[in-house]
């Protein structure tokens, strides 16, 4: 049996690359295999929020992602006749460089982190697949086509279906929703709906959801009440089946619909793992949840999964550092379960025939957006609203970084680097010091300060004095590569940041990520 060092990531879907570039960023040793032979060539999962575009930025990649997009401002819900109210995007331009919903094929994001792959050196075994694996005291035996390797690590990114997660024996809990979901990609004659907005519309027996693609035309999806149970999940059905669907709504009466393609029927899940790792071998993406479409979650979930754990396995590369990975699980897991049981409560609150549910969508929400917009709401849709920590303080242990617009352009975000710690000097004072991959930055606010004036870290200057008061009264904070908070310094004798990097590098960490 031949050993490898690597770390072996299972599928090299958008949750696999993102992995993979993160990995090979901070100059970790990886193998990506996939059964597939490249990259898929259909849209697929289409939503890219804006917590999703900071990872992206960290690897340069956010203007890529959103030259090749569909920037989307609203969130417009209709019902059969006009439309009701919007949720705007526009209301985070405060909290990210991000404040709109991005539609991007996933076609077009694989092929954009493979390229990205593909610039740092790395690759993907095509055509690899993956039959079976078990750990022992030594690593993790993993069995594919034609050879028997002995891997320190793996990564189970292959997706519902996951190969690594049926060969753990861990359980997949949660159900199959009643109603088949039918789904098709179709040009629109008439200008019916606005292009900078997704469209969710409340019909006769149906939610039916409307997103405007890159390329002019639209998906149209919606659950299906009277689809024929006998089709297998993901089997193509007729555009005649799918315009039967929309009559019986009464969806777009006297509209041209025309060019279909992906016209297929499709069965819905809400599944957690009940564990996301066992020793040495860890589950992401749709391998470790799957959940209800509404406010396009899934592959973003994924993505965020990949950013928590690939500098937790660049860290333990270096130096053994159990408690950091197990950190993993019990951080997404938590995630995993809130954003399955939110999503599964929006989509029944969508189809919910009880009268006051009704009434709040019809007449109290289209009111109250005129003058109000549930901001907290939007930040979650966008997963910004995601942290590992609780407490009230704007810059605590497990909350994101917020955003922070810097004097000379660009944001706090673009000093992220993958596999590097961040410290941020906000009170002067010396260097952290040590032979630690972290970078050290001061945040003055002084607008004379003028680099290599004085003698310390880098200064960048905030672009206000209220973008510098995001960050309440501290003196230095340490931000993980996925850009929530390690530790902080409340004043210049405290040492809870020195601390925490010490505990990662010099001897293995704690539990707390």
């Amino acid at each position: 049996m031949t050993p490898d060092q690597r770390v072996l990531i299972v599928g090299a879907g958008p949750v696999g690359l993102t992995l993979a570039c993160l990995l090979a960023s901070a100059g970790t040793p990886f193998r990506i295999i996939d059964g597939k032979s490249g990259p898929v060539g259909d849209s697929r999962a289409l939503g890219v929020h804006a917590r999703t575009l900071e990872v992206m930025q960290s690897l340069d990649l956010a203007q890529a992602f959103i030259r090749h997009g569909r920037v989307t401002r609203y969130m417009t819900f209709h019902d059969k006749t006009r439309a009701l109210f919007s949720l705007d995007f526009d209301v985070l331009r405060h909290d990210t460089a991000y404040p709109f919903y991005l539609i991007l094929p996933q076609s077009i994001t694989e092929r954009l982190l493979y390229d990205k792959l593909r610039s740092l050196g790395g690759d993907v075994e095509w055509n690899t697949t993956l039959r079976s694996l078990e750990e022992n005291a030594d690593g993790v035996i993993v069995h594919s086509a034609g050879e028997t390797m002995r891997h320190d690590y793996v990564v189970g990114c292959d997706g519902a279906a996951s190969v690594v997660r049926k060969s753990l024996g861990i359980d997949f809990s949660g159900l199959t929703y009643d109603a088949r979901f039918v789904l098709s990609e179709v040009r629109i004659a008439e200008d019916r709906l606005a292009t900078d907005a997704t469209h969710v519309i409340m019909a006769n027996e149906s939610v039916l959801a409307a997103i405007p693609l890159p390329n002019g035309a639209y998906r149209l999806v919606g659950p299906d009440s009277m689809a024929s149970t006998d089709l297998a999940s993901g089997a193509q059905i007729s555009f005649d089946a799918f315009a039967d669907f929309l009559r019986r709504n009464g969806l777009f009466p006297d509209t041209r619909l025309y060019d279909p393609s992906r016209v297929v029927s499709y069965k819905m899940q809400k599944r957690v793992a009940d564990r996301f790792m066992t020793g040495r071998v860890f589950l992401a993406g749709d391998a470790a949840h799957i959940h209800s479409p509404a406010g396009g979650q899934g592959m973003n979930m994924g993505i965020q999964d990949a950013a928590n754990l690939a500098w937790k396995l660049s860290v333990s590369h270096h130096a053994p550092a159990p408690d950091l990975l197990d950190s993993y699980g019990q951080e997404r897991r938590a995630i995993a379960l809130s954003v399955a049981n939110g999503t599964d409560r929006a989509l029944r609150l969508m189809n919910s025939p009880n009268l006051l549910h009704r009434i709040a969508l019809r007449f109290v929400a289209p009111v109250l957006c005129r003058f109000w917009q549930p901001r907290a709401l939007i930040q979650a849709m966008a997963q910004l609203r995601i942290a590992y920590g609780t407490g009230p303080d704007p810059v605590a242990l497990g909350k994101r970084l917020p955003w922070i617009r810097l004097a000379d352009g660009g944001d706090l975000f673009d000093l992220l680097a993958p596999g590097r710690m961040l410290v941020l000097h906000l009170s002067g004072g010396d260097t952290i010091g040590g032979a630690w991959p972290v970078d050290e930055i001061r945040l003055d606010d002084n607008r004379y300060y003028r680099p290599g004036e004085t003698a310390g870290p880098m200064a960048v200057r905030p672009a206000t004095t209220r973008e510098r008061e995001k960050l309440g009264p501290v003196a230095r904070v340490l931000v993980r590569p996925d850009g929530y908070v390690a530790a902080v310094d409340r004043s210049l004798r405290d040492r809870a940041v020195s601390d925490r990097l010490g505990e990662l590098f010099d001897a293995g960490a704690p539990a707390h990520g």
